[in-house]
């Protein structure tokens, strides 16, 4: 409010002069409290508009870091996840490795028991020159049908009265004697199947190998059995002499085909 004061021309006109001069005063005081508060307003509102900038950067700040907190979260179940996987395939290749090392352990085991083996078959007590190396097993290709028996176990029985006899089909007939371990042989004993009539020579031709192997074979001597004279067991016992050759067993070949009959056959070690 302005105020306008008008001074009488009388005595009071010092006194009103100076009244009016102190309102005069007091307006212009007036004026520059009015510019200081429209001054402090300002401030105000600077410092309110400041107080929302900061809130505004305080809420993205916090944003912020919320954001990166979830982020975080996820990165570490990520990589909780890759490493709970990682370890279900250590823990599966573990499983398989002690699985291998379990089957590799099965293996070398059987390997040094068979090694082993091997060892103590050649470990084995060496036959004296001239023991009887016994028939672990014997077989022939074929076995005639008669009411007797024919079978090739008549050849190693012991027992000269009774014989083997295969059939006559027009291929070569054969008989084997295998040994239980390898051995060094050195004489054969043979005796015929047939001791007397014309029957005695079916066994001509007679071919005797020490079997080295299931196909390698080393002959013996004569290479060729040629039947002599004589009806009698001593007359139609043969030996064959096989220099010491090595192996698993004796195979009789008769390449003729006709029957092949033994009553006895002794292996000797050499």
């Amino acid at each position: 409010m302005i105020l306008f004061l008008a001074c009488p021309l009388d005595s009071h006109l010092a006194a009103c002069q100076l009244i009016r001069d102190e309102a005069q005063e007091i307006r212009s005081e007036a004026y520059t409290a009015i510019d200081k508060a429209d001054v402090i307003r300002e401030q105000a509102y600077r410092a309110k508009d400041e107080a929302f900038e900061m809130k505004e950067d305080a809420l993205g700040a916090r944003l912020a870091l919320e954001q990166t907190l979830v982020d975080s979260l996820v990165l570490m179940r990520s990589s909780l996840t890759t490493v709970t996987t990682k370890l279900d395939q250590l823990n599966s290749a573990l499983e398989r490795s002690a699985e291998d090392i379990e089957d590799r352990i099965d293996e070398k085991t059987q390997e040094i028991s068979d090694k082993l083996s091997k060892l103590d078959s050649l470990l084995v007590r060496k036959r004296e020159s001239g023991e009887l190396i016994p028939a672990d097993r014997v077989e022939q290709s074929s076995t005639h049908p008669s009411t007797a028996y024919y079978g090739p176990e008549n050849a190693v029985d012991g027992n000269v009265g009774t014989q083997t006899h295969t059939l006559s089909d027009g291929q070569p007939q054969w008989f084997k004697y295998f040994f239980s371990q390898e051995e060094q042989v050195g004489q054969i004993k043979i005796i015929n199947g047939k001791i007397s009539g014309p029957n005695i020579h079916r066994l001509n031709g007679l071919k005797v190998a020490v079997m080295a192997s299931g196909t390698h074979k080393q002959t013996c001597q004569p290479e060729r059995l040629v039947v002599r004279e004589g009806e009698s067991i001593p007359s139609q016992t043969y030996f064959i002499s096989c220099n010491g050759n090595r192996g698993i067993g004796v195979e009789f070949l008769l390449p003729s085909g006709t029957y092949l009959e033994f009553r006895e056959i002794e292996v000797y070690a050499s």
